[in-house]
């Protein structure tokens, strides 16, 4: 039933309506106008929030939130999460655990951050990172630890080295074979 239909008859219960006719015509119509025009300002107003946008929009929200082109490891939900946090990943920038919740996203779940302040006084702007990935990396894997490494740390940081540590599983089997073995000599005379 129309919306504003219901409201006008109701709410208002401007009594004209209530009879067949004209007047009760126009009012009909005119309250499922208002539904048709309320359900268009709706679905405009959708168009501007990345969570509920049309897909076709969604490229340009992230041009908007400087983010580049969706990354081949992330699904559309997760590049609408991405497009949608924007505000809140550059905000968590420059602090280690920021880098390590953005990393998580793309599925880099054991990341540590280290400073080498702990390992020569010196190096105090410099860190590195440790990441022990569940999947095997692509090149662009590699690409995409760098990009987000060197955009979330802090502006006086610097980048020394990016350490992946891969754990690999393979069945291994232990056999042990006995030999008998007897040696005989023959001379022949």
């Amino acid at each position: 039933m129309s919306l504003f239909w219901d409201y006008f008859r109701k709410t208002l219960r401007w009594g004209p309506i209530w009879n067949d006719g004209a007047l009760s015509a126009i009012a009909k119509g005119g309250a499922f106008s208002l539904d048709e025009a309320r359900d268009s300002i709706l679905w405009l107003r959708e168009q501007f929030v990345p969570e509920k946008c049309i897909e076709d929009y969604l490229p340009a929200h992230a041009r908007s939130r400087a983010i580049g082109l969706r990354h081949y490891r992330e699904t559309e939900a997760q590049y609408r999460v991405r497009v949608s946090k924007a505000r809140v990943w550059h905000e968590k920038g420059g602090k280690a655990k920021g880098i390590s919740e953005i990393l998580e996203h793309y599925g880099f779940e054991d990341v540590i951050v280290f400073s080498l302040r702990t390992e020569d006084e010196a190096r105090w702007a410099e860190f590195r990172l440790y990441v022990r990935p569940t999947f095997w990396m692509a090149a662009e894997d590699y690409d995409l630890l760098n990009e987000i490494a060197n955009e979330f740390k802090a502006a006086s940081a610097k980048l020394e080295s990016i350490v992946v540590q891969f754990e690999a599983g393979c069945t291994s089997y232990v056999g042990v074979e006995i030999l008998n073995v007897s040696h005989y000599v023959v001379e022949c005379n």
